[in-house]
């Protein structure tokens, strides 16, 4: 599969992100519609392989597509795999017997020699020579070794007794184990007589039985044997001029199969096949025609429970790789193919669809993928391949090329499509094109991609749109409220719309759209009517908004308005609203409102006249009361302007669920009344002065889910909160830096998210608490013990302590030891805790992914650390400790831990250390890192050893490196060779005064930034080729201020050569040691970018 909105065939036919389940999986479209577009001359590179989702979110993860287990026995029983051991492994894996006058110079020999061109090690006999009455050990033991018999029976084969014995000892090994197969070929006889030994056999059968010289028994056996073969599925040639050469190339398609030398492949797109009357029946005979290769093979096929049978008789012992191409919640499995457990263990089913949910049915053995975009590299060179048939641009076309290929966004399809519209055009029609994209999508891609809207209900198709036009970025629940009032069942549109990927929730549950589907959703959109804006459902583009309240325009067909720079229009009036009755969404940045505002918009859901930055208005005749708004449900006000000297009045009437005042500056001494606010969910009030909250207490507001006091300044605040433990629907509550707030008491337990800078006194209680952020917090965050049971029943997963100090629960307990933080914890992040002395021992946190620990000055320890990575399981992928200058021995030397070595750490991506005592762990076991840093480390232990250099050995297996940062590490006077970090874009060795050398600079090919500063020992610079070129081909730019040890060889050679496109900074230039560090930024963009990396996984 090749990326999100990415299909089956290389890139070319594709929809929406692929959802993979395995033996029976999900995930993309493939169109019909496969016209007109040239192919480029080699095959578009295939993607990257799907990397493993993250775990911090529901996204399901990623498995080979296996059989179901012991498919052919119940629970209870062994399989035969089990039972039996594996099969004997000898010179040969197929066994081919045959009568020799009949077929030597036919089929027999041209079958055995076309088997050993494929790698297939046959066995040929054919009786030539034979005086013997029993076959002997060597040719028994031929038989029971190989894997597959072949006896081709021909009209005079039962006139050998030796071939009549091969073939009693073939079928029985194939009784005594199935995994032994027969496959026959039926060379001018039909399968009828050699089940019944009739024509061609009776007369010789009759002989062995008149003579008597054979034993009834032994020619009882061979009837036996003669009748097993004739049920066998083979082939049949039926004259002399039979094309032998399909019958060959057939039969070695069959060993090939089963010798697992190549697999069965099967493809078929099932919504263009079941379009059709008779699709299921037409989707079997597809199927077993590809895979058995015979032309009669699904002739008999006339009712879909005929072609069951028959792919349970013919596909049953194959190991079989199929593609069922789009897939919906109509298709099953059973329907089409039967019961699973037919199939071959080993055998894989690759279902792409549109849905999550298509095969549910099947949820026992189907395993999810989502996959993800292309890289931005790979999407060039497949953009290349169609645009102009080779890996490169055509020169004036790479400025071009690279705008295209960022606005299409890794999706195969239209790297395809608007490739092989550009091929051999002229710059200017490139540039037309180019804009023509950015306004709206290509019309092919939209097609394909409308094929997932079209396929939705009403209700998802209007929420859809919403999203689209409105709401990508923004937390679910906000237009949530709205879409209930509008009977639109948002909790069912927004899972049917996540399941056919058309969106995605994020990290905070905010709606994510791929920018192609954004493009298309607002495209149905303007097609609504094309010339005019203001007869569309929603309009949300700057200058079609301007222009319809400027002219004062409008219809019943508008449904949604947002516009950002409403201050540009000068003031409202009534008259800019009559035109727009049917309105139900509305959001305006510096709106300012005057004269009469009465009675308008009576149909109003979401009004947002929020604050437009670096502008001052206030929206001053334009009170509350005077709207007829008694349905609305979402109400932003935030970021209004200094002029405001009374806060809005809420009439009695009206439902409104969600209230955000965030930022509202207003004149001093203003009061809010929540008398009429019962019916709020959502109340923010980050970030204002109030003298007062009247009209009762926060706990009167018993449906409040969502809570922000954040900064907020009020004299009556702790009297108002008081009662806050009795929200019991409460989920997010957040107080940090809260003036007039120092204490909090009982918090309900229903929280999952828990922002504050005071004491949490019932943290204990708090189990389903997912997020906690404790900033600023003087009196400390009070962990429990490990007598309680919190930290194994926590649902935590996010924990940031900031500017704050930590103390156990109990005050007799002081240390780390007494104390566990959830096991359920995958973050935790301690900044600017300059008293915090001890963390909770870490060895518990085995679902631990990021730690970072930075600014903590009187932190002496991290315990715990060093047995997470001992226990061989952790899941860690960045670890960032950085300016805690006491810290000791974090990490476990050699000496000391004998018999218990640290395991590898696959999951280890990311490694910051600076200007930390305790020293670095052992480098080599984190072999997946692509980011390291480490800089001022002190090591107490560095003495004893071989010093810090001998620490770095590791770095030099380091082959996923993209970026590598070492300096202030004084005592290093060697390096490893760097020659296999092939990956390396950005490598930084500063002030490292005793290193004199670097090994293996040269081989750093896709290095883009070298930075050498401050090495004022360095004596050797190996940039230059022998042929006077720079060896880093991508190098961009290159520091080596402060190294004056240069030879001035190095110095002239590297000015001698032509370098344009890299920028030097000279060692004669100035340098200072205590510049600004770079490289934490570096880090920290390492971060993001994982961050992205999984959430795309």
């Amino acid at each position: 599969m090749d990326c999100c909105l990415g299909g089956i065939k290389g890139c070319a036919k594709i929809l929406a992100p692929i959802l993979i389940p395995c033996k029976l999986c999900c995930g993309s479209k493939t169109s019909s519609n496969n016209k007109n577009f040239p192919k480029p001359p080699p095959p578009a590179p295939p993607s990257p392989s799907p990397q493993p989702p993250p775990s911090n979110n529901n996204n399901p993860s990623p498995t080979s597509l296996t059989s179901p287990p012991d498919s052919n026995t119940s629970p209870s029983q062994p399989s035969p795999s089990e039972v039996l051991p594996p099969l004997p492994t000898g010179e040969y894996e197929v066994f081919l017997s045959f009568r020799g006058g009949d077929t030597r110079h036919q089929i027999a020999e041209f079958l055995s020699l076309f088997l050993k061109t494929r790698g297939v090690r046959a066995f040929i006999d054919d009786n030539h020579g034979y005086h013997g009455d029993e076959i002997g050990p060597s040719l028994t033991k031929s038989i029971e070794q190989s894997k597959i018999y072949i006896p081709i029976l021909s009209e005079n084969f039962a006139d050998s007794k030796w071939c009549l014995k091969e073939l009693a000892k073939m079928v029985e090994c194939q009784e005594r184990d199935q995994r032994h197969v027969i496959y026959p070929i039926f060379y001018m006889v039909e399968p009828t007589d050699v089940k019944n030994q009739t024509g061609p056999y009776q007369k010789a059968f009759q002989q062995y039985e008149d003579a008597k010289k054979i034993s009834p028994d032994i020619i009882k056996n061979w009837k036996h044997a003669m009748r097993v073969v004739g049920h066998k599925v083979g082939r049949t040639i039926k004259s002399k001029d039979a094309n032998l050469a399909v019958v060959i190339d057939g039969v070695a398609s069959f060993v090939l199969r089963h010798l697992n030398k190549n697999e069965s492949v099967s493809y078929a797109d099932i919504r263009e096949t079941q379009k059709d009357k008779d699709g299921n029946i037409n989707l079997q005979k597809k199927l077993i025609s590809q895979v058995m290769i015979r032309e009669d093979s699904s002739s008999s096929i006339n009712m879909v429970n005929d072609g069951i049978k028959l792919i349970k008789d013919r596909l049953s012992s194959l190991k079989l790789l199929v593609v069922l191409d789009d897939v919906d919640d109509k298709f099953r499995f059973e329907d089409v193919l039967g019961d699973p457990k037919n199939f071959s263990p080993g055998s894989r089913f690759l279902f792409t669809s549109r849905d999550k949910t298509a095969l549910i049915d099947l949820d026992q053995y189907r395993k999810l993928y989502e996959v993800q975009p292309m890289n931005e590299k790979l999407s060039c060179q497949v953009f290349l391949r169609y645009a102009f048939h080779k890996d490169s641009p055509i020169t004036g076309y790479e400025n071009l090329t690279k705008k295209f290929v960022q606005k299409i966004g890794g999706v195969p399809l239209t790297l395809r499509v608007m490739g092989s519209s550009l091929l051999g055009k002229k710059i200017p029609f490139w540039e037309g094109e180019l804009k023509k994209l950015r306004n709206s999508p290509n019309q092919e891609v939209k097609e394909i991609l409308k094929i997932s809207y079209d396929s939705l209900d009403p209700e998802s198709k209007q929420v859809f749109l919403d999203i689209a036009c409105f709401y990508i970025g923004i937390d679910q629940e906000k237009p949530s409220y709205m879409w209930s009032d509008l009977g639109l069942y948002p909790e069912v549109s927004i899972t049917i719309l996540d399941n056919r990927s058309l969106i995605k929730l994020g990290y905070d549950d905010e709606f994510q759209m791929h920018d192609q589907l954004r493009d298309m959703g607002r495209a149905i959109v303007r097609d609504e009517n094309p010339e005019y804006a203001w007869m569309r459902s929603r309009v949300w583009d700057e200058k079609d908004a301007l222009e319809m309240l400027r002219m004062k325009k409008g219809s019943n067909q508008v449904k949604a308005l947002r516009v950002d720079d409403a201050y540009n229009i000068g003031t409202l009036t009534r008259e800019h609203f009559l035109n727009l009755q049917e309105l139900r969404y509305y959001d305006a940045g510096g709106a300012t409102f005057g004269g009469d505002c009465n009675n308008i918009l009576p149909n109003i859901r979401w009004l947002s006249l929020r604050g437009h930055k670096n502008k001052v208005y206030h929206p001053a005749n334009f009170h509350m009361e005077n709207l007829t708004a008694n349905r609305l449900k979402v109400l932003d006000l935030s970021g209004c302007s200094t002029s405001l000297t009374k806060i809005p009045e809420f009439p009695q009437s009206w439902s409104l669920e969600v209230l955000n005042l965030s930022s509202l500056e207003l004149s001093s001494g203003l009061e809010l009344d929540v008398s009429n606010l019962r019916n709020l969910k959502v109340l923010n009030l980050h970030a204002i002065k109030l003298e007062r909250i009247v009209g009762g207490t926060i706990g009167t507001m018993e449906m409040l889910r969502e809570l922000d006091l954040s900064m907020l300044e009020c004299n009556n605040l702790e009297e108002v909160v008081v009662d806050i433990g009795e929200l019991s629907s409460l989920q997010i509550l957040k107080t940090t830096e809260a003036e007039e707030l120092p204490l909090l008491g009982k918090l309900p337990t229903s929280l999952k998210v828990l922002h504050t800078s005071s004491p949490v006194v019932n943290l204990s209680e708090l189990v389903a608490l997912e997020e906690l952020m404790v900033v600023k917090c003087d009196l400390g965050l009070q962990i429990p013990t490990t007598k309680s049971s919190w930290w194994s029943e926590s649902k935590l997963k996010f924990m940031m302590l900031k500017n704050s100090n930590m103390v156990p629960a109990e005050s007799s307990s002081s240390s780390s030891s007494c104390c566990r933080l959830p096991t359920s914890l995958t973050n935790l992040h301690v900044w600017d805790c300059s008293e915090l002395k001890w963390l909770p021992n870490l060895e518990n946190l085995e679902n631990l992914t990021d730690l970072f620990v930075d600014g903590c000055g009187s932190l002496q320890e991290i315990q715990g650390l060093d047995n997470l990575l001992l226990a061989g399981s952790s899941k860690l992928e960045s670890v960032s400790m950085t300016y805690c200058p006491l810290l000791t021995s974090t990490f476990r030397r050699r000496h000391d831990d004998v018999g218990r070595r640290e395991k590898r750490v696959e999951s280890m991506k990311a490694l910051c250390i600076v200007k930390c005592g305790g020293g670095i762990p052992h480098l080599s076991n984190f072999p997946r890192l692509t980011s390291l840093e480490i800089g001022d480390v002190t090591d107490e232990l560095a003495a004893d050893q071989q010093g810090m250099g001998s620490q770095l050995d590791g770095i030099a297996n380091l082959e996923e490196l993209k970026y590598l940062s070492l300096f202030g590490l004084s005592s290093v006077d060697r390096l490893p060779s760097l020659s296999k970090l092939r990956k390396l874009t950005f490598l930084s060795i500063h002030d490292m005064p005793k290193l004199r050398e670097i090994e293996g600079l040269a081989d750093l090919k896709s290095l883009n930034e070298l930075v050498l500063a401050g090495c004022t020992s360095l004596e050797r610079l190996r940039l230059i080729a022998a042929d006077d070129g720079l060896n880093l081909k991508e190098l961009k730019g290159l520091d080596i201020r402060g190294c004056k040890n240069l030879p001035p060889g190095d110095l002239c050679a590297l000015k001698a050569v032509n370098l344009p496109s890299v920028h030097i900074k000279w060692p004669h230039e100035p340098y200072e040691d205590d510049e600004p560090n770079i490289l934490l930024d570096e880090f920290d963009a390492v971060l993001r970018e994982m961050e992205y990396e999984d959430e795309s996984s």
